[in-house]
């Protein structure tokens, strides 16, 4: 189980700003292993360099850019595949979209952008969302980068980009390609990204619906963190379960 390289999300490491129990071990166990690992990121606001800051201020050591992908990379790298001809796009979201656009070699086109790429920012205003549809209207392609429904900041429950982006697919009449937490789409863009098979990559989460059910279905091997919780009520068939169920991330290095 061990010795493939392992994808993680981002939330199976952190808790908010916090490591979760055995993810600091896991990770050293990896450098010192010499074990490839990617982490995935769905957060917008963060760029690669700020997501290693991050985890560093967490108290993980020796995180480098390279370690992550981001929804945002993924979204881009899907319209460099897919869509060769867009070359003009527009966003709302902060630096990992910022940054994945401009390494890309994409323009960035508040008037003729033929894509639209969605992350969250809380900055926005009525007005702001009102000339972003415009573009929409004109036919541009819409891309989410952030699925969550609500968000926890300053104490409390907001609303997440996930039901902003229902708020442009019911207003423009386009659906989005949803390339957030659990997409397969970011999961195959991740695999292009690494030159990688499926069978070649071990999926490790915490989230059995986001993380693990799009790694079966792709063919990935996979590892479920129950974190304490049951899998009575997961609905697990003899055709539909992880490879592996630990209690926390200390069990990979065993």
């Amino acid at each position: 189980m061990i010795d493939q390289l392992h994808i993680l999300q981002t939330e199976v490491l952190l808790n908010g700003r916090r490591p979760r129990p055995g993810a600091i071990e896991l990770i050293r166990f990896f450098r010192e292993q010499n074990i490839p690992y990617l982490i995935l990121s769905e957060q917008s606001g963060r760029s690669r360099s700020m997501l290693a800051d991050l985890f560093e201020s967490a108290g993980f050591e020796r995180i480098y850019d390279h370690r992550f992908y981001t929804t945002a990379m993924a979204a881009v790298d899907w319209l460099m595949a897919y869509e060769p001809d867009i070359r003009k796009v527009d966003f709302i979201g902060g630096n990992a979209i910022r940054s994945a656009i401009e390494v890309s070699g994409l323009t960035v086109s508040h008037k003729e952008a033929q894509a639209f790429l969605l992350g969250l920012d809380r900055n926005m205003t009525y007005q702001d969302y009102s000339e972003a549809l415009q573009t929409l209207l004109a036919g541009a392609v819409l891309l989410s980068t952030d699925s969550r429904r609500k968000v926890r900041f300053d104490g409390m429950e907001q609303v997440g980009n996930g039901a902003v982006v229902k708020m442009f697919e019911y207003a423009s009449g386009r659906k989005a390609a949803d390339f957030g937490h659990g997409s397969l789409l970011t999961l195959r863009m991740a695999l292009r990204y690494l030159k990688l098979y499926p069978e070649d990559v071990l999926m490790v989460g915490n989230d059995y619906q986001k993380d693990i059910l799009p790694a079966i279905e792709l063919g990935m091997p996979s590892v479920y963190v129950t974190e304490g919780r049951s899998i009575e009520n997961l609905d697990m068939s003899e055709d539909r379960h992880p490879d592996f169920i630990v209690e926390d991330l200390a069990g990979l290095t065993r």
